[in-house]
């Protein structure tokens, strides 16, 4: 018997050799655990669950060796009487590389479902969520001495803009471009900005046009009773 299991260790021990394999390479191409295996290399039969069992372990590393698992089976463990034989209260024991697989499944699906989560979320986010508009030097309350006025900004290039109801067509990255004509006052801008889905959003500003007054106008604007005011007052002093 102790021939048999010397001569089995050195088959699979050189057969392991051949394919370049370690126990432990062996374990994860058969997803038996290394501790099994090396009973089986070592001949340390008792440690080894009951027979059914053994036998798939046995063509499991002879399929991965290329070797006839049946035949090993038959000539080195068959009748061994180390071998456990089966009853009902048997249970295959654990496989902790198969366990393994299982919950590197699981984390990988779990990463993926994260992954096509967000993806949704920033898909519907950007179709139906609140709208951005920024634009460039340009503030609040602003004030003007120009007629003319050269209005810089960007938007997401899905979203439609209309500005005091004219469209304005951004460009490939969103950014638009707008000369707009002043009257002398508050200037009202009212943007709407449509998402895809989504409601449309009414955002306004309003820019202030100063209009310089010359000195002839203020003499002309001046009332008529300043004047006499004046007048009556230069008379007195006569």
């Amino acid at each position: 018997m102790e021939s048999e299991e010397k001569n089995f260790s050195e088959l699979i021990e050189n057969a392991m050799r051949v394919k370049g394999f370690t126990v432990e390479k062996l374990a994860q191409a058969t997803g038996i655990s290394d501790r099994f295996i090396e009973y089986i290399v070592e001949g340390n039969l008792k440690k080894l669950p009951s027979s059914p069992y053994v036998h798939g372990y046995v063509l499991r590393i002879a399929d991965a060796l290329s070797l006839n698992g049946e035949e090993l089976w038959q000539e080195y463990f068959q009748k061994n009487q180390d071998i456990k034989h089966s009853d009902r209260a048997d249970e295959l024991p654990g496989n902790h590389f198969r366990g393994r697989s299982i919950n590197k499944n699981i984390i990988i699906g779990g990463v993926i479902l994260i992954i096509i989560a967000i993806f949704v979320f920033w898909r519907v986010q950007s179709h139906v969520g609140e709208p951005s508009l920024s634009l460039s030097d340009f503030k609040d309350e602003m004030i003007v001495e120009q007629k003319t006025f050269d209005l810089k900004g960007k938007i997401d290039p899905r979203d439609q803009l209309t500005l005091n109801e004219e469209i304005i067509y951004p460009d490939v990255n969103g950014n638009f471009q707008k000369t707009l004509s002043l009257e002398p006052g508050f200037n009202t801008l009212t943007f709407k900005v449509k998402k895809f889905l989504g409601d449309e959003y009414i955002i306004k500003k309003q820019i202030f046009l100063k209009v310089a007054t010359s000195s002839k106008e203020k003499v002309n604007n001046t009332s008529p009773t300043s004047q006499l005011e004046t007048t009556t007052t230069y008379n007195g002093t006569e």
